[in-house]
Parts: C-alpha cells; structure tokens; sequence
C-alpha cells in the first residue's frame, strides 16, 4: 500500500505574520484575575486580549482581514 507523502501539520504563514516572539510579564494573581475576566467578557483568549490591548497602548494596530475588533470589556 502506497499513499502520496503529503507534508504534516499546518502550512508555513505567509513571511511577517508568524508570531515568533514571546514576552514575560509578571502580574498579581489579583491582577491575572482581573485580565482573565475580561479577555473573557470580550470573547478573547487572554492572550489575544493581552496583545489587543498591548498594541492600542502602544500606538495601535490594524487587525487581520476578516476579524473584528474587540474592545477590552465589551
């Protein structure tokens, strides 16, 4: 039996979309509570909050095509 030898996992992104970097930040636990409920409330991992509200301090983002923007607590 022979099958046609497909590559695994998941295409390479396109060249400037990967995340390839990662940050540290130590928080509270009072404070990680805080920021958990509201990624939460938007719908976002925390993750995804955490980096929303990280660039709009920052001097904003434009998000990707085909997703929404979702405010911090909406």
């Amino acid at each position: 039996m022979s099958r046609d030898k497909r590559p695994r996992g998941r295409p390479p992104m396109p060249e400037g979309e990967a995340m390839d970097r990662q940050l540290t930040c130590r928080v509270r636990r009072s404070e990680e509570t805080q920021m958990k409920a509201a990624a939460e409330k938007a719908g976002l991992s925390l993750a995804q909050w955490m980096r929303q509200v990280l660039l709009r301090a920052a001097g904003g983002s434009k998000p990707k095509p085909g997703k929404p923007p979702k405010a911090p607590g909406t």
